[in-house]
């Protein structure tokens, strides 16, 4: 008789020893053993397939986690049972089910067993051995009292697929999807607690790895390989490059205690993180690479067919990953998935909050393929939650309690997990019992969804009084993490074994974890143990976390923070770590933080700081020898040494004694909106010409007034684009100053000579703009005015670009619905070549002031160059602040550019037109101008804001403009070039 002995590698010692006694008792079976009976040089998988087809039984030991390889063998051999039922497959159970959860494998309930955890002790081998001659008589133990069919807070897994109800349809839908359109990457969309990765790994990856398609259909040819695919599940987390890599040398099979593990490892995830075009790496190269080490090593399986990949929990690319590592991991799982569709198939599950982070990803969402994940509704929660029961042979008191237990949670988004914890506790209860009953009668508090983390949190402390401390420590500084905003979310602890607190702090962790406080989940992710919160209704539902939390905020939110900044510090090649150190306000900060919560500081974020530190006492021990410098060489320009006023230091003392005008409150209170003002610089603008007031040193400054207006596009709007929407009100509740003209290359030279701005950037001669700045480029500028002047400069946020740019009006253009090139330099088509009123053709910017100022007396708001403005980039203004402040959220690896520049179609010079770009990209189509916060200055504005915020209430009808405030504002002199074209009742307004 042939047997196949299949098991998992910690077992290998019991299957050795069931292997000899099967020999000595039945002189005529020969055990297929993996250990004696593979020949070297043969590919296992085959090898695997080919015994198992030609033995006439096949002993399965089962305990409570299957191996892959014991998941591929039983799917063979369970293929084999249906098209010859003489042949034997026999599960023999080496765990107690009263103590211990027997692994779930799909169809394991329908067959008879053995249980006994030696099975070659004499009675159970006599069972074994009459089960082989088909003699056993014994009935089988109920299924029941096996299985665990309720996972809890967990989501299924591929070998829960028996138990898996409520999303067949979903689950073919994915499985077309693989089948008919490859190279896409799929995309499980829902709420958190819906139970997306229940439907990713015990619906589709079950059902690939056992080729069984949901609702007895018909297996898709084009899957039909689809169990000898290599399937990695792989969280993002901290560093996705670690989790893919620890995933493919899982398929490798080197032992992790080996040197070479860990240099391989290290060496792979190093040269895929790196930037593009720094190094060849890439996931393909690491397929190709797992193809030949397979190839190479008989003892390994034969290269897959395909590579599936399962992002499980998504979010955490945008959540966890820094900025850097998620753009350039995204990068190359695009890369792969264009490149190899044959061969790699991607899914991914995300939580339908972060879907707009996924739209931001330029990367990754022109490959996705969404599947939403909706909610269950009450009739499929009832399915999921009663089938388990019926399908092991359960039964419950009444035929409604789940239907009950349903309707009583509500229409609660995260309900599933929870249902689920409840019913893993009338199970557990119904086996303690024995009955095979599933009852909530002696216990009706069960069906309180969600209290019960709370209950138990707190009995944990009642019985725990002198842990208080330590609890409050784990959950605020390693299990939740509290953004700037928004509500907390779940962390990670990770196992550290290194130090005393470490210990502690896991050994807490594994307590709060235990069957009877169920708090935490402890497991293995990427290699590393790790605790988590078992579902994040305990962050909300525990009131004295939820204080916890909020009395420490502050600190949290600055932790969370500069934990991922240490990491990237971390991750920077050696000669590069100076520059991602603390430095200004964030190192005050920091220190102060380090100084209160020192106890509360990982070891690494201490050493950051201390380094942070001590970089910063070496810079001022510089600064305060280039002070002394400078001072000998002010005596020295004292004595008469004029040759050493070119010195940068010298320079700027030079500059602010020369040209700063510090206003003073009592000047300040005097102007009204239209008026202007310089903080610096010499007049050089002819009076009467278009660039009055203009400085070459720094940006004249006009008063705009307050507020309110509609910011974005009607839908009628010509050349509207949907990022434009929905339009809303924004008011602007207080006057506030914005620069006459865009800064130009001579004043941006300046700020380059006094060396608050990068030499050798900016671009422009003379009056143009100065262009090719990046927008930290004109975050240095906006410092090195703010420093130099003692004044808040900065850029203007996209709603003040546009409440100034459109001064009251609501057509597409502040001078109408027409593009005209009398009013602004765009395109090729006729501007500015000697056609166009007579001007001099500009081979591209023109000077500033070369066209009318709007109303507000702005220049160059529209044409000339794209201006950068503060926020991050959304491409829509849903959830958008109503009071004109910057946008902080969304895609803040781009930020926002406004006003059209000289090269770009009419369309884009519309007010409500919006552009992105990289911060780092300097682009000859990118300028700016700069903006100043009045009420840092003089509160004189504060009283006077009614009747400033009605200013900005008119359009053009010259009635409807205070007479105060028409006589103050400086509106331009309508030229020859305009009449007839701006609006009448502005053409004389001046």
């Amino acid at each position: 008789m042939r047997i196949f002995l299949s098991y998992h590698t910690p077992d290998r010692d019991k299957a050795r020893a069931l292997k000899t006694a099967l020999e000595a008792t039945r002189p005529d079976a020969k055990v297929f053993f993996d250990e004696t009976s593979l020949r070297y040089g043969h590919l296992w998988q085959p090898a695997l397939s080919k015994h198992i087809q030609e033995c006439d039984a096949f002993i399965i030991l089962v305990a409570s986690r299957a191996g892959d390889w014991q998941k591929f063998e039983y799917y063979e051999a369970r293929d084999r049972k249906t098209r010859d039922d003489r042949f034997i497959l026999l599960p023999v159970i080496l765990v107690d089910p009263a103590r211990e959860v027997v692994a779930n494998l799909p169809g394991l309930t329908q067959l008879h067993w053995v249980m006994s955890p030696e099975p070659s002790a004499p009675e159970p081998l006599a069972r074994i051995i009459a089960a082989l001659s088909d003699s056993d008589e014994q009935a089988p133990v109920e299924p029941w009292r096996l299985v665990d069919p309720y996972r809890g807070l967990q989501s299924l897994d591929e070998q829960d697929s028996d138990f898996f109800f409520g999303r067949e349809a979903e689950t073919a839908g994915i499985l077309d999807a693989i089948a008919e359109a490859p190279g896409q990457l799929l995309t499980l969309i829902g709420n958190s607690g819906v139970g997306k990765s229940s439907l990713a790994k015990a619906g589709v990856l079950g059902a690939l790895k056992a080729m069984r398609a949901p609702e007895g259909k018909p297996w898709p040819a084009r899957l039909a390989d689809s169990r000898q695919w290599a399937f990695l599940t792989m969280t993002p987390g901290n560093d996705p490059f670690e989790a893919l890599v620890a995933q493919f040398l899982e398929l490798w099979q080197i032992d992790p205690t080996n040197p070479d593990y860990t240099a391989r490892r290290r060496q792979w995830v190093s040269h895929l993180r790196a930037a593009s075009g720094e190094a060849p790496y890439s996931i393909v190269d690491l397929i190709n690479a797992t193809d030949a080490t397979l190839k190479a090593e008989p003892r390994l399986q034969t290269p897959p067919p395909r590579y599936m990949i399962y992002l499980d929990q998504g979010e955490e690319l945008y959540t966890r990953t820094a900025e850097p590592d998620r753009l350039r991991f995204s990068q190359l799982l695009a890369e792969a998935i264009r490149a190899m569709p044959a061969r790699l198939t991607v899914m991914t599950s995300l939580r339908a909050d972060y879907y707009g982070a996924l739209q931001a990803n330029e990367h990754l969402l022109p490959l996705a393929r969404k599947f939403d994940v909706a909610p269950l509704g009450e009739a499929q929660l009832t399915r999921v939650l009663a089938e388990p029961a019926r399908v092991l042979r359960a039964r419950f008191e009444n035929p409604t309690i789940v239907e009950h237990i349903v309707r009583s949670a509500g229409r609660q988004l995260d309900i599933l997990p929870l249902l689920a914890d409840l019913f893993r506790d009338l199970w557990q209860r119904m086996r303690s019992r024995g009955d095979g009953v599933l009852r909530i009668s002696d216990h009706p508090e069960i069906i309180q969804v969600g209290a019960a983390f709370k209950y138990r949190a707190e009995r944990f402390l009642s019985e725990n009084p002198g842990k208080v401390d330590a609890v409050r420590r784990l959950f605020c500084l390693s299990l939740a993490q509290v953004p700037r905003i928004g509500e907390p979310v779940r962390a990670e602890l990770i196992r550290d074994d290194t130090t005393p607190q470490g210990r502690a702090a896991w050994a807490l962790a594994e307590e709060l974890a235990g069957p009877e406080m169920r708090l935490l989940v402890t497991g293995t992710k990427d290699g590393v143990s790790k605790a988590w919160v078992a579902h994040e209704v305990l962050l909300r539902s525990w009131n004295r976390l939820a204080e916890w939390l909020e009395r420490e905020r502050d600190f949290l939110v600055w932790k969370a923070e500069s934990d991922v900044r240490q990491q990237l510090h971390a991750k920077s090649p050696p000669a590069e770590r100076h520059k991602t150190l603390l430095m200004g306000l964030d190192l005050d900060l920091a220190v102060k933080w380090q100084r209160t919560h020192a106890a509360d500081l990982s070891k690494e974020l201490d050493d950051y700081i201390s380094q942070s530190r001590s970089a910063a006492t070496r810079a001022n021990r510089n600064r305060q020898r280039l002070q002394a410098s400078v001072g000998a060489l002010l005596v020295l320009v004292i004595a008469g040494l004029v040759a050493y006023i070119n010195e940068q230091a010298l320079s700027r003392v030079w500059f602010q004694w020369r040209y700063v005008d510090a206003k003073s409150a009592a000047e300040l209170a005097t102007l009204k909106p239209g008026d202007s003002f310089l903080d610096c610089g010499d007049i050089t603008g002819e009076p009467g010409t278009s660039r009055k007031g203009y400085s070459e040193q720094c940006p004249e400054m006009v008063i705009i007034p307050a507020g309110t207006f509609m910011m974005g596009s009607p839908d009628t709007e010509v050349g509207r684009s949907p990022d434009e929407g929905p339009q809303h009100e924004v008011t602007i509740a207080r006057p506030f100053a914005v620069s006459r003209f865009e800064v130009t290359a001579e004043q941006w030279r300046h700020c380059v000579r006094l060396g608050g701005c990068e030499t050798g950037t900016g671009g422009g001669d003379g009056l143009e703009p100065v262009a090719s700045v990046s927008w930290k480029d004109a975050q240095a500028y906006v410092a090195w005015l703010s420093a130099l002047t003692g004044e808040d400069y900065r850029l203007l946020t996209e709603a003040e670009w546009e409440y100034a740019a459109r001064a009251g009006t609501t057509t597409a253009y502040p001078w109408g619905n027409t593009a005209s090139h009398n009013f602004a330099n765009y395109g090729t088509d006729e501007c500015c070549d000697g056609h166009a009123e007579g001007r001099d053709r500009w081979v591209n910017t023109a000077p500033v002031g070369s066209f009318p100022a709007n109303v507000f007396g702005l220049h160059d708001m529209h044409g000339n160059l794209f201006e950068w403005t503060e926020d991050c980039w959304n491409d829509s203004y849903a959830g958008a602040p109503s009071d004109g402040s910057a946008r902080r959220s969304g895609d803040c690896s781009r930020r926002v550019l406004r006003g059209g520049t000289w090269n770009n179609n009419p369309q884009n010079l519309r007010s409500a037109n919006r552009n992105r770009n990289n911060p780092t990209n300097r682009n000859n189509n990118n300028g700016f101008r700069v903006a100043s916060t009045l009420s840092a200055r003089t509160a004189a504005f504060t009283d006077a804001a009614g009747e400033q915020e009605s200013a900005s209430r008119v359009g053009h009808d010259e009635k409807a403009w205070p007479v105060r405030v028409r006589r103050q504002a400086r509106l331009p002199s309508c030229p020859a070039a305009c009449r007839g074209r701006w609006p009448g009742a502005l053409a004389g307004a001046a």
